[in-house]
């Protein structure tokens, strides 16, 4: 199947909506979209056919991307489009200089941790009662970047 990611226009809101009703128990409603859309980075993966299957939307602030929804259309998952859009972004944030991407993940969705895993995300920590509806743990995750001659030391 031919797809193609690329940046998220207002004309995607209503079928990011979908998703969105789709995927989570807590779904953003449009306003939230259009607004998380417009002040971060936002890209959508779509068919041939114009049908969008997935999303991505999140913020670079300095040198740090927070990777805020993932999306992949349920019945296309688990096919290597979410590892698709993740190694996307990962070369997106390395041409914008980016030195870490974050992300929260609720601590029981096994088969999102294990594609964040596979990506390479490392966790980081637990935070307690983070989500509602239902109550659930957030798993804070990091990937870094590495940039091609970084000199700087950890601390």
């Amino acid at each position: 199947m031919n797809i193609c990611i690329r940046e998220f226009c207002e004309a995607d809101l209503k079928q990011l909506a979908v998703l969105e009703n789709e995927l989570f128990s807590a779904p953003w409603s449009e306003a939230m979209l259009l607004e998380s859309c417009q002040k971060g980075y936002s890209w959508v993966m779509e068919t041939e056919t114009g049908e969008i299957i997935g999303y991505l939307i999140g913020e670079l602030v300095l040198d740090e991307f927070s990777l805020y929804n993932l999306a992949i259309s349920e019945s296309r998952q688990n096919h290597g489009f979410g590892f698709r859009f993740l190694t996307f972004l990962k070369e997106k944030m390395r041409q914008l200089a980016c030195r870490k991407i974050f992300l929260e993940v609720r601590s029981r969705n096994q088969s999102a941790i294990s594609l964040y895993r596979k990506s390479g995300f490392q966790p980081l920590y637990l935070r307690r009662n983070y989500y509602s509806q239902p109550v659930d743990d957030a798993l804070t995750m990091v990937y870094e970047l590495k940039q091609e001659g970084n000199t700087d030391e950890k601390l």
